[in-house]
């Protein structure tokens, strides 16, 4: 399996009949205005509050597909942004691509999960990987785009009142593989909560590719003392080319995650 399939498999999302927008390159974002990270704390408190979002380590968002027998699960640990991804068939068998935390690799595992194969995953790949991880987990990244006081812009309301604004997302320190990139974030104008991220692909097999994802069904979830309200359901779409994917989303936070999770296996090739 090469990096470009592993990728495909778990970023190829798209459909026609999302808002159109321009690419952007980030020109003219500076330090954040007071309009575009009030709108940024607004969401933040619609959420559940700083104290209990910044409280969150991990995050894992179990996926049930609307069809198919591909099992998903992506795991995102907030230290570094380390994600790891895994798609599981019927039997077992399938592949794992961490991406995050420095490093940057797949690897194909047998029906008893044994790493059969792995390949570090190259300079694009990476970035696209280290990209779509960003845009899946962006309700979680909020917080952190607040106390990293990230340069924003705000751009005003589309037709149905919604705020959008720019923001530069940056790579946590010591991710070599990953670069900044410039997204659009949409939040609702009566509850505040992020409803839709929007940007371009910058690198990559998909680079120049128009990405839209929707957070959607927000629900409350308890977090020890706190009530989160996160997303229940993703609407994935990236491209004209593929009709866009449905989620049911289920979320485990700060649990015990194992600790070879992000560790490259170390397989020995057979001829």
């Amino acid at each position: 399996m090469t990096p470009r399939f592993a990728l495909a498999a778990l970023l190829a999302l798209s459909a026609p009949g999302f808002p159109a927008f321009a690419q952007d390159d980030g020109g003219g974002i500076g330090p954040a205005p007071a309009e575009a990270r009030g709108i940024l704390i607004k969401s933040v408190k619609a959420m559940g509050g700083r104290e209990a979002l910044v409280r969150i380590r991990s995050a894992v968002m179990a996926i049930n597909p609307k069809e198919g027998p591909i099992k998903e699960r992506h795991v995102l640990r907030l230290d570094g942004r380390a994600m790891h991804y895994a798609s599981r068939r019927k039997s077992g068998a399938g592949f794992d691509v961490v991406v995050g935390g420095g490093q940057a690799f797949l690897c194909d595992r047998s029906k008893e999960g044994k790493a059969t194969y792995v390949e570090d995953l190259n300079g694009d790949d990476a970035c696209e990987g280290a990209y779509e991880r960003d845009v899946l987990f962006m309700p979680f990244l909020l917080v952190h785009l607040v106390e990293d006081k990230a340069k924003l812009s705000y751009v005003g309301r589309n037709s149905k009142g919604h705020h959008v604004i720019k923001a530069l997302v940056t790579p946590p320190r010591g991710n070599r593989h990953e670069k900044p990139f410039v997204i659009r974030l949409r939040f609702h104008k009566d509850t505040h909560l992020l409803i839709a991220a929007m940007g371009v692909v910058p690198l990559g097999q998909d680079k120049g590719k128009k990405r839209y994802c929707e957070y959607l069904d927000y629900k409350p979830q308890r977090f020890g003392p706190a009530t989160l309200t996160l997303p229940s359901k993703l609407r994935d779409k990236r491209g004209k080319e593929l009709p866009a994917r449905d989620f049911d989303v289920r979320w485990l936070l700060n649990s015990d995650l194992p600790t070879d999770l992000f560790v490259r296996p170390n397989v020995v090739r057979k001829d």
